[in-house]
């Protein structure tokens, strides 16, 4: 009989010091739940804060004004002599700036010329400075004279002109010549009464 109460206590005992043990984790593993929880908030939240910033990056059609605020017509493209005896390529253009700001063709927009894959360096051209450099007032127009080396009497000339303040950098010109079509553009402007003194 003692025998068996000794027993029961024991098993009392063992019992009561497994509810303690266990007691013991119980705040442990909330701890550590805890913790988890936190940690999973704090991802969440980073990950949210990238997703944010990919989609402030992200340009949404019709969000912004995708035209160019200028615009530009060429009226000729013919060839000449640069003062170093060089033969060059010559864009005669109009540009209008229809933005609401001063400003200079040379800053609105960009021209280039390309040849047999190269890009043509630009050639000096007396007078065209106070055109292409000078800024003028929202709603004006001006002429607009640019030069380029060119590099052979044989391949294509391709003229482009792009907006180097629209976002994406919109194309407002683009042309391919042959050196056939600009002797004889330049014959006919010859004979018209827009000839550019010589040299040009």
């Amino acid at each position: 009989m003692v025998h068996k109460k000794v027993i029961c206590r024991l098993c009392v005992c063992l019992l009561l010091l497994g509810v303690v043990s266990v007691s013991g984790c119980v705040p442990k593993q909330r701890e550590v739940a805890k913790e988890e929880a936190v940690k999973e908030e704090v991802e969440k939240k980073e990950e949210e804060k990238e997703q944010k910033k990919d989609d402030d990056d992200i340009i949404v059609a019709g969000s912004v004004d995708t035209s160019s605020k200028f615009s530009f017509s060429v009226e000729e493209a013919i060839v000449g002599i640069s003062y170093d005896e060089v033969p060059i390529v010559v864009m005669v253009g109009t540009f209008t700036n229809n933005s609401d700001e001063t400003i200079s063709f040379s800053w609105a927009l960009e021209a280039t010329a390309m040849q047999d894959g190269y890009t043509l360096p630009t050639a000096y051209l007396s007078g065209s400075g106070d055109f292409n450099y000078n800024d003028i007032a929202p709603g004006s127009t001006i002429p607009v004279f640019i030069g380029w080396e060119v590099s052979d009497g044989q391949n294509d000339i391709t003229l482009t002109v792009v907006d180097s303040q629209h976002y994406a950098k919109e194309e407002i010109y683009a042309q391919t010549f042959t050196i056939d079509e600009l002797i004889e553009n330049t014959e006919n402007y010859q004979n018209s009464d827009d000839v550019i003194g010589e040299p040009l």
